[in-house]
């Protein structure tokens, strides 16, 4: 819901990247916090950055290519593709 008070203000390019920028940023003081308020806020702020990288990206996904078929033959590609990313991703063992 936060992120639709700035959806059509800003460029799709510029969500996805500032989510991007978000979650790398946040995600290390995170990972340096001790603070138990610290490490929730944070936390919290690293969903919030997810959550507008993936709303962003998906939209601005379909804007990448310029007919319909291309459209939506690319937008399949990009899932796929990113799918096979976040499968291949190695697990950090315990």
């Amino acid at each position: 819901m936060l992120c639709l008070l700035f959806a059509d203000r800003i460029e799709r390019k510029w969500q996805v990247c500032l989510g991007a920028i978000g979650i790398g940023v946040f995600g290390m003081l995170f990972a340096r916090s001790t603070v138990p308020p610290a490490l929730i806020a944070l936390g919290v702020t690293v969903i919030l950055c997810n959550n507008l990288l993936s709303y962003s990206f998906h939209n601005y996904q379909s804007k990448l290519f310029p007919t319909r078929q291309y459209r939506k033959e690319g937008a399949a590609l990009l899932h796929t593709t990113f799918q096979d990313v976040l499968l291949s991703a190695p697990v950090p063992p315990r």
